[in-house]
């Protein structure tokens, strides 16, 4: 295990240990079960299948569902979906004077689930709080590709091809909480988070990122949260 997956890792394990510790200190929350959405903006750097680097920012939103597993520790899963098309069409005339037209089109679709422990690390005041986050990001994308000539209106050329990426990461960062109103039912909620392909990138790809020698690429996301039951 490489270094940076395995600082992750040993957070994770801190996390969970103290929590833990401190299970019998403090109460639970009045409510265990919560659900987020968020304006989110998510870089993450993988691979296709045909050795081409892809470096998409996913969102513009995301959805969490945790629950509270001990008075400090939450376990979270969230989902966010990108999908991207671009359509072009050239026209012209052959040699021979044959009008001709080119139809290109482009489809990507990307799916990204971060399953993550959040801490409560510090609790600022009664209603604003510091939580710590770690765990992993599972990323899946394909794009599809299709290329179709004419002339005289005649297909003399299709061209289609796929690729497929699958990835994981090793994710941690910081939150921040408030609540809100007599009840604090609902809390404002900000995220901050570093993500790492665990498989690893050449330089070339790195270097376009946020942390290049160490590969990263950032998250941030504000949200509302609403504390169910």
């Amino acid at each position: 295990m490489n270094s940076p997956v395995r600082s992750v890792v040993l957070v994770c394990a801190l996390t969970l240990c103290a929590s833990v510790a401190c299970a019998q200190r403090a109460p639970f929350p009045a409510r265990r079960l919560y659900m987020e959405l968020h304006a989110a903006s998510q870089r993450y750097a993988f691979v296709y299948s045909s050795g081409s680097p892809h470096k998409p920012t996913v969102g513009p939103a995301k959805v969490n569902i945790g629950y509270f597993v001990s008075p400090r520790l939450a376990l979270q899963v969230g989902i966010l979906y990108r999908t991207k098309e671009i359509n072009q069409t050239s026209t012209g005339t052959t040699i021979a004077g044959i009008p001709s037209q080119t139809k290109r089109k482009k489809e990507e679709w990307t799916t990204v689930l971060p399953v993550l422990a959040r801490y409560s690390l510090v609790a600022v005041s009664e209603r604003l709080k510091v939580d710590v986050l770690g765990g992993v990001t599972l990323l899946q994308s394909r794009f599809n590709s299709t290329r179709t000539t004419t002339e005289g209106g005649q297909v003399v050329e299709d061209v289609q091809s796929s690729e497929k990426a699958t990835a994981t990461y090793a994710t941690g960062g910081l939150g921040l909480r408030y609540a809100l109103g007599r009840k604090k039912r609902l809390e404002l909620v900000s995220d901050a988070t570093i993500s790492r392909n665990t498989a690893g990138l050449s330089p070339s790809v790195a270097r376009y990122l946020l942390i290049p020698k160490w590969g990263g690429t950032s998250a941030l996301s504000i949200g509302m949260r609403y504390n169910i039951r």
